[in-house]
């Protein structure tokens, strides 16, 4: 089940990276954010891992052992508060935030699932999946490395093209054979994520400048406002919590919140 989430989450939400690693003494559920090592996501990653341990044991039972969760970034109260509430051991200022269990949950079976409701989901995403392997183009390959949180920043043009394997001439030629440049690639997903922290996030608008790597506030806003055609990223963000706020008929269609994508510069 953590496998398939691993692998399926992505198609609803681009801004996080899942892994599930497996070895002999112990499972662990790696979680983190895109591009954002060093920007304060506590509360993102305290939350999503506090409910994925809820989840693991609902769906697998009292057996289920979870034997750590760990966290990147240091505590902001008493470590024994977070262990009264995750009912685990917890560690502070680690490599990687995530939840360990021990390799003999992997035989735990989840008692709470429908399997043929399971068939027809994986059915689904199998296709999806599918379909997107089938469309990806040398522009969505740069985008993903400008997502890949190994590179340190600032990605440039010359540490995509090494990531990639080829020169940067190359990645240029390449680009430009799919009617784009470096730089037009970078302002897109940089929009991107922008838009998606100023919709789904309380961040200030000045750590969601930081984040797509502008030092002020003020650069960040011109910037925003030529990539959506004069919009502010306050008059945005005002703009998609009404929208967000509007109550939602019966009859009416259901809205899909767009993809956010995340990136560091």
């Amino acid at each position: 089940a953590l496998s398939d989430f691993c692998c399926y989450v992505n198609l609803l939400q681009d801004t996080t990276d899942f892994r599930f690693i497996q070895d002999r003494r112990t499972m662990a559920f790696h979680y983190q954010l895109y591009g954002v090592p060093d920007i304060n996501c506590r509360q993102d990653v305290e939350f999503s891992l506090a409910l994925t341990i809820r989840l693991i044991r609902m769906f697998g039972g009292p057996q289920t052992v979870i034997e750590s969760v760990s966290f990147r970034h240091s505590p902001d109260r008493p470590v024994v508060a977070y262990e009264r509430l995750l009912r685990t051991a917890v560690r502070f200022d680690q490599e990687y935030s995530c939840i360990t269990m021990p390799a003999g949950a992997a035989r735990v079976r989840c008692h709470a699932l429908d399997p043929n409701l399971s068939v027809i989901l994986k059915e689904f995403l199998d296709s999806e999946l599918a379909r997107r392997g089938r469309v990806r183009s040398f522009v969505d390959q740069v985008r993903h490395v400008l997502l890949d949180n190994r590179i340190p920043p600032p990605i440039t043009a010359a540490k995509a093209a090494r990531y990639l394997g080829i020169s940067q001439a190359t990645l240029y030629r390449r680009l430009k054979a799919e009617g784009s440049t470096y730089g037009s690639v970078l302002q897109e997903v940089n929009f991107e994520i922008a838009r998606n922290y100023l919709a789904n996030s309380a961040l200030p608008i000045t750590q969601v400048a930081h984040i797509v790597g502008f030092a002020e506030s003020a650069s960040f806003t011109q910037a925003f406002k030529r990539w959506s055609g004069g919009t502010t990223p306050s008059q945005f963000r005002r703009q998609a919590s009404q929208l967000t706020a509007l109550p939602v008929r019966a009859s009416a269609p259901s809205r899909r919140t767009p993809n956010g994508k995340y990136q560091r510069t």
